[in-house]
Formats: structure tokens, C-alpha cells, sequence
């Protein structure tokens, strides 16, 4: 019962219990009002707390792809670790034919890049997965959500004393 609703109550009260009725209607529709909306934000707190869980499914999953992306990218980066020394330091290849051409020597810019992106790949796998690690968050249900406050408590014993002491006096 909302506030509106205790107070036509409340007024319907005054002919048959007098004033002592009516404000006993009163506070307890507006008790009644007050337990709804304790109700209501309960339900609000439930809501909130299906997200939470729902925003941690979905932080689990970014781990699982987190862990994905750090072998992913482990292995990328030996791979282009050896690529850049196989720049740096071509084997000899044995002259099987008089006609095979001489190996090419890599250039001055090969070289630098090779460098470059030997200490990118270095700094990589030292330094372990660059995305950070998923961290949960505590679920937990409001209890003073649940509680009735001071004035729903006052309004709900006095409502039935005040509506019994009018009826008695009517």
C-alpha cells in the first residue's frame, strides 16, 4: 500500500474510528509503503548482483583469452627472435655447384632492424604476459537492505494500537 493509499485509509477511518483511527491507518499504510520499498530494493540488489556474477563470467573469459594471447604470443615472439639472428648471423652455405651465386650479405638497415626487433622480442618474453591478470570482485547482499528502519517499526506496532484504541473510543 502506498502513501496515497493509507492516507484514504486514514480518511475513511476518521468517520468510524475517530482521529486516533485515522492516524493509525496512516502509519500503518505508510509501514506498508516502507516494507515495499524495502522489497524493492532488495530486488534492486539482486539485479545488481546477477551483473556482478555475469561481469565475472565474462572477466574469467578474458583471462582464459589472456593466458590464450601469452602463448600466442611467446611463440611469435621466438619465432621472430630467431628470424632476426638468422639475420644477423647467416650460416655458411657449402659451394655444391660452381654455379650457385655467392650468399647475400644483409644490408646496413636489415641489420639495425634486426636489432631493434631482437631487444622488442627480448623485452617480450622476459617480461612475461603484458596483459594484466583478471582480479574478481566480492558479491555480497546489502543486510541493512532487509532491515526495517526506526520509523517502519514505530508505525507498524503503533498502527494497530492507535486503529484499536479509535475503535474502542467510536
Amino acid at each position: 500500500m502506498s502513501f496515497w493509499g493509507g492516507l484514504g485509509k486514514a480518511l475513511l477511518n476518521i468517520g468510524t474510528g475517530g482521529i486516533s483511527g485515522a492516524i493509525g491507518a496512516g502509519l500503518g499504510g505508510l509501514s506498508q509503503g516502507q516494507a515495499q520499498n524495502r522489497g524493492n530494493k532488495f530486488e534492486g540488489q539482486l539485479a545488481l548482483q546477477n551483473l556482478l556474477m555475469q561481469r565475472d563470467q565474462q572477466g574469467f573469459q578474458n583471462s582464459l583469452m589472456r593466458e590464450q594471447e601469452g602463448r600466442t604470443g611467446t611463440s611469435d615472439a621466438w619465432r621472430k627472435l630467431l628470424s632476426a639472428q638468422h639475420m644477423l648471423n647467416p650460416a655458411q652455405m657449402p659451394s655444391l655447384s660452381p654455379y650457385a651465386l655467392p650468399q647475400r650479405q644483409a644490408s646496413d638497415a636489415e641489420r639495425t632492424g634486426a636489432d631493434a626487433l631482437t631487444q622488442q622480442v627480448l623485452a617480450r618474453l622476459q617480461g612475461g604476459n603484458p596483459i594484466p591478470s583478471f582480479q574478481q570482485s566480492p558479491m555480497t547482499v546489502d543486510p541493512k537492505l532487509l532491515d526495517p528502519g526506526i520509523f517502519e517499526r514505530i508505525a507498524g506496532y503503533a498502527s494497530p494500537a492507535l486503529s484499536l484504541y479509535g475503535a474502542r473510543r467510536g
